[in-house]
């Protein structure tokens, strides 16, 4: 029960207006003694003196007051809490341009999120080190003393080959650095500078780090046969005494184009068939190895092995173009025709003048693309136009 105590020679309290209780009450300097008033809210207060009634109706106004206010804090916080949940797909809202956590947890959920991070954070190397090894992509929108960090720039290579474009040019020019990319992802040897990657010197060492460097190797090296040698040596020991892939016999061909052709790519990948001997370019066995891994090795087989219907449609059906190095009569193989045609439409081109009058060869190549016109026979046009 609220109580207060008079005196006989106190004087009146002066008036005290709304505004200035809620001064006192609600706005105390936090340097100065509170005074904590205690109400007992019970069934007694309508017994209280009519001089406590006004203090009373003071209090629960203001304890209205501050219910209110609590509930809009509530809100605000739950609303708060359920915005840190969207996705930003143009920006990010104030309030959560300088949040780390937020950042970091909208990269988790929809794959990006510094792009609209504050520039503060694109400075921060603990949450860029963070966000790249989720998408290393996001590299590219961390600040330029960030991009020059060996360390988060390698995490992200990890994830994404694409992001050594995003490095500095320091590190993009750094050949030590440029070795460890390779061995964190062979595939970003892609993005490397033509300047770096025309280097031998480098281009063997990345191929020590990471055999399947030698698919991005530069065509000036691959069609050096000192490289390929040297390349050849080091993905395969067993070849250390092999002079030139002239003198390649049988089991070392073998090996290239069926158990490590894929490692190849210009002259290898089946092509190693170019450097081989005329025996061996004429030794079937090899030919079907070769055209399996890729059927452009056809240029290097034999003339003879060029006019086995078997060995040209493996070829055609492992790549089109590859009709372009068949003999003239398979040229004019409807079977061989047909297939080329249906794993590349352009193929047609290669065909034999007589086959591009074949309506259904023609009506083929045009489902597969609507772009090789001038390739068909005129007279068929005419023989079309004449019904």
């Amino acid at each position: 029960m609220l109580k207060r105590a008079h005196s006989q020679h106190s004087h009146p309290a002066p008036e005290i207006s709304h505004n200035e209780m809620d001064d006192k009450l609600l706005n105390k300097d936090t340097h100065l003694h509170v005074g904590v008033i205690l109400i007992e809210f019970s069934a007694c207060l309508h017994h209280l003196h009519d001089e406590n009634l006004e203090i009373v109706d003071e209090i629960r106004r203001l304890e209205l007051k501050l219910k209110r206010k609590f509930s809009l804090q509530q809100e605000g916080k739950m609303k708060w809490l359920l915005n840190r949940e969207l996705e930003y797909i143009e920006f990010f809202p104030i309030e959560f341009m300088n949040d780390k956590h937020f950042v970091l947890n909208h990269t988790k959920k929809f794959g990006y999120g510094l792009r609209y991070a504050s520039p503060k954070l694109k400075q921060d190397r603990e949450l860029v080190h963070q966000v790249v090894q989720l998408n290393g992509c996001e590299l590219h929108f961390a600040s330029n003393d960030i991009r020059n960090d060996k360390e988060v720039v390698l995490e992200a290579i990890k994830i994404y080959e694409l992001a050594l474009t995003f490095a500095s040019n320091e590190l993009k020019q750094d050949k030590k650095f440029l070795i460890e990319a390779v061995r964190s992802n062979e595939k970003c040897f892609h993005y490397i500078t033509n300047r770096v990657c025309k280097d031998m010197e480098f281009a063997l060492e990345a191929i020590k780090q990471n055999k399947t460097a030698l698919q991005s190797t530069s065509w000036e090296l691959c069609q050096n046969e000192e490289f390929m040698l040297k390349a050849i040596k080091l993905l395969f020991p067993e070849f250390d005494r092999l002079v030139s892939f002239g003198r390649a016999n049988k089991g070392i061909m073998m090996k290239l184009v069926q158990e490590h052709g894929r490692l190849l790519r210009f002259k290898i990948d089946g092509n190693a068939l170019r450097y081989a001997s005329q025996d061996l370019q004429d030794d079937i066995q090899i030919a079907f190895h070769a055209i399996k891994q890729n059927g452009m090795a056809l240029k290097f087989v034999s003339t003879a092995l060029k006019r086995i219907k078997g060995i040209v449609l493996t070829a055609v059906n492992q790549n089109g173009f590859a009709l372009n190095y068949a003999s003239k009569e398979l040229k004019n193989d409807r079977e061989v025709v047909m297939a080329a045609v249906r794993n590349e439409d352009f193929a047609l081109q290669y065909a034999d003048e007589m086959i591009t009058r074949d309506q259904e060869i023609v009506i083929e190549s045009i489902k597969q693309g609507n772009l090789v016109f001038e390739f068909i026979s005129n007279e068929l046009f005419v023989t079309r136009n004449s019904y």
